[in-house]
């Protein structure tokens, strides 16, 4: 019988793969590797500069290819870089398939599922030759710091939706007997997680394209029920899920696909934070006038609908606080946890000309509120 981590692996490398198809187009070469840094996916800007076609690499190992020129010392220094902090940056030597050597620069991520579990390796490079003796730009740092960022926030997502789908497998899985209720249920939970997966892909290739946020006018509601769909096998019985959403609340201009992920990202991390138990309140309120100061040290006013999802668990430090929305920063320890829940729930409220307001106490548990305007023409919600 295959182990949790197997499973967890099986899963995520076939959508993994897919999801890095988004970058097939980019200027920068992009890899993908599983555990063992075997290659599982590459791009056109890689069989383009290395003439290597993709069939011919698939399979082999990252250092076998790119590495020419690494000696073991600095593999492991790669290895150490990315224990520490899950990001390497640097430059590699890489081979082409007529012999020629080619400096990049690199940026190479490990990414993990909700678990904690390193599920597969992402390397981004821009090729440097036709900059050598130009003066070597930070801006391509920058640029690749990016790219890997933004595979990251796509790995960190799917891994999200992962999670429902082992859940509801789990529940199947482990009962001697179940109804055809169940069963349906369950079954449904599955085929609904995996076509929020479908529409992760979607977005990512939107925002890829340079595209913005799909934003209709939606109900409030719609996404705390389908907040509640996908977490709910993640709720063990020793902890309690309660939302709330008074009647007529306006509508809001919204992406749902994003929202949802949003709020999904902050619900996890409540999860995590009551290891032995405790609830979890979801809650909708419209506020005519706020003035405020968001978690940034911005101040805003005017209409707006506030979203509270607060927690019943170990609660967060002031210190630590200031930085939960910085990339790569997590609260957890470095085995369970990407850092980049929070900075993705940042860039989905900037969208949306929302802000973010946190309050936390040791011991008491923690509150985050996003604030979504309220559009001038308006529509309550009719629940």
């Amino acid at each position: 019988m295959m182990s949790q981590s197997e499973m967890d692996f099986g899963v995520a490398i076939p959508l993994i793969t897919n999801l890095a198809s988004i970058f097939e187009d980019k200027p920068e070469i992009v890899l993908v590797t599983d555990l063992a840094y075997r290659v599982i996916y590459v791009n056109l800007s890689f069989e383009k500069r290395s003439g290597f076609d993709r069939e011919e690499v698939i399979g082999r190992g990252l250092f076998n290819y790119s590495g020419v020129r690494q000696t073991e010392a600095q593999r492991k220094q790669i290895q150490m870089e990315l224990d520490i902090n899950q990001i390497w940056n640097g430059s590699l030597y890489n081979k082409a398939k007529d012999g020629s050597v080619f400096r990049v620069a690199s940026s190479i991520f490990r990414c993990r599922n909700e678990e904690g579990l390193v599920t597969h390796h992402i390397s981004v490079q821009r090729d440097l030759t036709a900059l050598e003796g130009h003066g070597y730009n930070k801006a391509i740092d920058n640029n690749l710091e990016s790219m890997g960022l933004l595979a990251g926030g796509i790995a960190h997502d799917l891994n999200n939706t992962l999670t429902p789908i082992m859940g509801f497998a789990e529940l199947i899985r482990d009962k001697d007997t179940i109804s055809t209720g169940d069963l349906q249920r369950y079954l449904k939970g599955i085929i609904d997680s995996t076509l929020h997966a479908r529409d992760l892909v979607r977005r990512m290739l939107a925002v890829t394209r340079g595209e913005g946020a799909k934003k209709v006018l939606a109900p409030v509601d719609r996404v705390f029920s389908e907040v509640a769909k996908l977490a709910q096998p993640m709720f063990k019985r020793h902890i309690g899920f309660h939302r709330n959403v008074p009647p007529s609340l306006p509508m809001l201009m919204l992406d749902s696909n994003q929202v949802t992920m949003a709020i999904l990202n902050i619900v996890i991390n409540a999860t995590h934070a009551m290891p032995h138990g405790g609830d979890i309140h979801l809650d909708a309120e419209h506020m005519a006038e706020v003035e405020e100061t968001d978690v940034f040290g911005a101040p805003f006013s005017g209409e707006f609908l506030r979203i509270s999802i607060s927690d019943t668990g170990t609660g967060i430090n002031p210190e630590v606080l200031r930085r939960v929305f910085d990339p790569f920063f997590t609260t957890k320890d470095k085995d369970t946890g990407t850092g980049l829940g929070l900075f993705m729930v940042r860039r989905i409220m900037e969208t949306h000309n929302g802000r973010i307001m946190v309050h936390s106490q040791e011991g008491r548990g923690t509150s985050f509120s996003l604030f979504f305007p309220v559009p001038a023409q308006r529509m309550a919600s009719g629940v």
